[in-house]
C-alpha cells in the first residue's frame, strides 16, 4: 500500500503550506474522499518527510516535462516508465504520482519556487537534496540524451538547493555514456588517487545505505531506487579497484 493511502482518512498532522503544501492538500483530500474518510489522526514526522519528498519528486517532473511549454506524449510515457519500470510504484501509489505530476505542471507556481521550498525543508539533510537531483537527472536522461532545456531546469535547482559545483558535475556525468562514469559515481575525478577512491567509497556507502537513506525521510515506494543507487556505488568502486589494481 502506497503512503497517500496509509494516511488517508487521518488528519495530515501538519500545516506546510507553499507549493508542496498546496499541492498535497488538493491529492490528499481526493485520495481521503476515494477511500471513505475515516477517523482524524495524527502522522509522524517521518512520515511528513516522505510526504513531502513524493509530492515534491512528481511536482518537479510534472515542472520539468512542461519546461518548453508543452507537454508532449513522449514525456508522459517516459514519466510512467519511471513510475513504472524503476519505481515500480503499486497501483495506489502510482494513481497518485500522476495526479500530482497532472496538479503541479498546471499549477501557477513556478518550479523554483517548489525547488526552494524543498530546499528550505530539507537544507540540514543534504542527502536528500541530492536524492533529488539524481531522479531528475535520471528521468531527463532517460532517452540517452540532455536535452538543453532540462538540463538548464536542472542545472537551475542545483543552485537553488546550494549544491556544490563539484559534486553536481559528477551527479550529471553518471548519466552521461563517458570513460569516467565509475569516478563520476564516487563524486570523483579520473586523477584521484587509490586512497581518495577508498575514502570516498567508504564515505559514499555509509551516507547512501538505504537503511540510512529511508530513515531520512525519503519514501519506501522509492527504496528500489536507492538500492539500485547502491548497487551502482559498489560496482564503480569494483571497476576501479580492477582498472587500478588494488
Amino acid at each position: 500500500m502506497g503512503l497517500f493511502s496509509r494516511i488517508a482518512g487521518g488528519l495530515f498532522g501538519f500545516s506546510l503550506g507553499g507549493p508542496i503544501g498546496a499541492i498535497i492538500g488538493i491529492v490528499l483530500s481526493d485520495v481521503v474522499t476515494g477511500v471513505g474518510g475515516g477517523a482524524q489522526r495524527q502522522i509522524s514526522s517521518h512520515q511528513q518527510s516522505q510526504t513531502i519528498f513524493f509530492a515534491a519528486t512528481f511536482s518537479l517532473l510534472g515542472k520539468l516535462a512542461k519546461i518548453d511549454g508543452n507537454v508532449s506524449t513522449e514525456e508522459i510515457k517516459e514519466v510512467d516508465r519511471f513510475i513504472k519500470e524503476q519505481l515500480k510504484l503499486d497501483e495506489a501509489s502510482a494513481k497518485v504520482a500522476r495526479q500530482i505530476f497532472n496538479e503541479a505542471k498546471n499549477s501557477p507556481y513556478n518550479y523554483q519556487e517548489f525547488a526552494s521550498q524543498f530546499a528550505d525543508i530539507f537544507r540540514a539533510q543534504p542527502q536528500m537534496l541530492q536524492g533529488m537531483l539524481d531522479l531528475l537527472l535520471r528521468v531527463a536522461a532517460a532517452d540517452g540524451v540532455f536535452d538543453p532545456k532540462e538540463e538548464g531546469f536542472i542545472d537551475e535547482v542545483a543552485r537553488l538547493f546550494g549544491t556544490p559545483s563539484s559534486l553536481y558535475d559528477h551527479l550529471k556525468k553518471q548519466y552521461q555514456l563517458t570513460s569516467d562514469s565509475h569516478y563520476a559515481v564516487l563524486n570523483l575525478d579520473p586523477d584521484a588517487s587509490v586512497d581518495e577512491i577508498k575514502r570516498s567509497y567508504k564515505k559514499m556507502v555509509l551516507e547512501c545505505h538505504p537503511d540510512r537513506v529511508l530513515s531520512q525521510g525519503m519514501p519506501e515506494d522509492f527504496k528500489k531506487v536507492v538500492e539500485e543507487k547502491f548497487q551502482k556505488i559498489r560496482e564503480a568502486y569494483e571497476a576501479l579497484q580492477q582498472q587500478r589494481g588494488f
